[in-house]
């Protein structure tokens, strides 16, 4: 029962991937907050 358990976590996880669809009346202030939590998020590993 334990080798299952620790097969579940041997397995690499995928990136995540997203796309972002920019409106044209969309501000690149809104764009720049939104990609800079992005990159402080993958700084702590979340």
């Amino acid at each position: 029962m334990i080798s299952n358990t620790l097969q579940i976590y041997d397995e690499p996880s995928k990136p995540l991937r997203f796309g972002i669809v920019l409106l044209p009346n969309f501000t690149l202030t809104a764009f720049s907050g939104f990609v800079d939590l992005l990159r402080l998020a993958s700084d702590e590993g979340i």
